[in-house]
């Protein structure tokens, strides 16, 4: 979900998990641990914010437009060294 936050001028991306999939909420606490763990690495978008209620789990990040790793390999199949680098 694309967002604004009254204190920043860009976009933020909010990430959205159920937490009735046990899976997905192993991914969530994985996913914030890398982020906190790289914050202000330049591969990587940064975490603005991370929380949850009792269904759901949230993750406010630095959005990037257009679309995600996965979505890129999926449609292409692959990298090229020129494409990575």
């Amino acid at each position: 979900m694309l967002a604004s936050l009254p204190d920043r001028k860009k976009p933020v991306a909010i990430k959205i998990l159920k937490k009735e999939n046990i899976k997905l909420k192993e991914r969530y606490e994985t996913e914030v641990k890398v982020m906190k763990l790289a914050w202000k690495c330049p591969f990587l978008c940064n975490i603005h914010a991370a929380f949850q209620t009792q269904l759901h789990a949230f993750i406010v990040m630095e959005y990037a437009s257009g679309g995600s790793l996965q979505d890129l390999l999926n449609n292409r199949g692959y990298l090229d060294m020129d494409s990575v680098l």
